[in-house]
């Protein structure tokens, strides 16, 4: 099954500053207080710092809430410090209003010194899975975090660096609220800061394979699966589309004349879901449909 496959959002990360694109969908992130940049795992990353309270955002839509369904996030990770309490990854919740949790990704200091998933199910409870096979995480290094809720097998799982996966069970879902998604701090108050940077996180309506998991981890190198291409309609003799990216280079007569197309190809050449209809008709046996 392509890494495409019910993804709800890639944020590569990449920008100097300002918003953040989303290079799949369209869950693009505000940019809150400044974050800045700093080379990443792939690419560049997105520099937070903890005493500048910076993180970025994105209203609640059906793409990012929780409720009882299939859920995966991934995100690789770089700790420039270790707070005493919660430094978060991506979350979805405030603690201030009991109806407004849902879950957190994030590394969970004090005592426990750990990357750790907690969903949060409001009226009954809440339950973490902490990443403590694999233990503690050093400073300075880069981590791929793969955290999942499974709706059928009834619980939540998180996995580093493709490592042994903890599990704990949990049969009660997650909270879908009207809060918003953020990276590098939730919605609560007391906003648990990251401090370091952070790249290429994905989010997924399915739990991944152990397959895929290996595949995104990738030896520790990581795993561009989206590579930007360009979809340029030009007149050359009649209207005729001129498509190029890594796999292939063609033409087709088609669309209009002078437009200019941006798409993403997977590997395997699959397009995202906004241009995937567009095409169909244009590129019939070269992408997933």
């Amino acid at each position: 099954m392509p890494l495409t496959d019910n993804l709800l959002a890639v944020w590569k990360l990449d920008e100097a500053s300002g918003a953040r694109a989303d290079s799949f969908g369209s869950n693009n992130l505000t940019d809150n207080n400044t974050v800045t940049q700093n080379p990443g795992k792939l690419g560049n990353s997105a520099q937070f710092t903890r005493v500048n309270s910076e993180w970025l955002s994105i209203a609640d839509n059906a793409d990012l809430s929780g409720g009882d369904r299939d859920l995966t996030w991934a995100a690789w990770v770089y700790l420039d410090s270790k707070a005493s309490d919660i430094n978060t990854i991506i979350g979805k919740l405030d603690f201030a209003a009991g109806d407004t949790r849902e879950y957190a990704l994030k590394y969970e200091g004090g005592g426990s010194d750990v990357f750790q998933l907690n969903v949060y199910k409001p009226g009954i409870g809440s339950a973490g899975v902490a990443a403590s096979t694999f233990g503690s995480p050093s400073l300075s290094t880069w981590y791929l975090v793969i955290a999942w809720h499974d709706a059928t097998a009834n619980t939540i799982n998180i996995c580093v660096n493709d490592g042994t996966v903890d599990s704990v069970s949990w049969s009660n879902g997650m909270g879908d609220s009207a809060v918003e998604c953020q990276i590098g701090a939730i919605a609560d108050s007391a906003r648990y800061f990251w401090d370091g940077r952070i790249d290429y996180v994905c989010m997924w309506n399915r739990v991944l394979t152990s397959g895929e998991r290996t595949s995104l981890y990738n030896g520790g190198a990581g795993n561009d699966f989206l590579i930007a291409s360009t979809l340029n309609w030009s007149s050359i003799g009649n209207n005729v589309i001129h498509y190029n990216s890594k796999f292939q280079n063609m033409q087709y007569g088609a669309g209009p004349a002078g437009v200019l197309w941006n798409t993403q190809v997977a590997s395997g050449i699959s397009f995202s879901r906004v241009e995937r209809p567009i095409l169909r008709g244009a590129f019939r046996g070269i992408g997933s449909r």
